[in-house]
């Protein structure tokens, strides 16, 4: 409780060849989608920035003080 989570990853995008250069198992995330689970976990005051035009997110979000262990 009270922690905070920071989180930068790319969204959703289609650089099949991610997967074998760099192991990629998904193709980025709708910034959203993370927004839905840290609500579901507990977290508060979640923020998106769109980073380089939109490539990527910096995501950050306060864990709620009475949010259960």
């Amino acid at each position: 409780p009270g922690g905070r989570c920071v989180l930068v990853d790319l969204a959703k995008h289609d650089r099949e060849f991610m997967r074998d250069r760099f192991g990629d198992l998904w193709l980025g995330f709708e910034p959203q989608q993370f927004s839905g689970w840290l609500n579901e976990s507990g977290f508060i005051e979640v923020q998106v920035e769109q980073l380089g035009g939109g490539e990527a997110f910096l995501l950050s979000a306060v864990r709620a003080p009475d949010a259960p262990h």
